[in-house]
């Protein structure tokens, strides 16, 4: 089991404004959540969850430990829109995650972009 803040939020009438996309690596187990919302601040919030695996565990074997990391993927800055944007997020795998911007694929190695503060602000 593993835990982590989401950017969604929830308006008192029941309704959760964003969306959340959950991508799964069946062959390492690692999985990639990417929140998304409309608005001011910050837009989106990538969250990596890594198994971590002991030298004696078995690949197949359930996990009893998560890595969770948020990510700060890198984004380019369109004319007009401060917050820049970031290109397709196709997955995660063996500790990257794979970035389709402007026709070029991009592996991000999620250690070198972790994200320590999660301050945003609203407009």
């Amino acid at each position: 089991m593993g835990r982590a803040e989401s950017l969604l939020t929830w308006e008192g009438g029941g309704e959760v404004m964003g969306s959340s996309t959950i991508m799964f690596s069946e062959n390492t187990h690692e999985i990639l959540i990417q929140d998304s919302i409309n608005g001011a601040g910050a837009r989106y919030r990538h969250i990596a969850f890594i198994p971590v695996l002991d030298d004696s565990s078995n690949q197949d074997a359930l996990l009893a430990r998560w890595r969770m990391v948020y990510v700060d993927l890198p984004s380019h800055v369109l004319v007009g829109d401060d917050s820049g944007e970031i290109g397709k997020v196709h997955g995660i795998l063996k500790g990257k995650i794979y970035v389709e911007m402007d026709g070029q694929y991009y592996a991000f190695p999620v250690d070198d972009f972790v994200e320590t503060n999660l301050e945003f602000t609203v407009g």
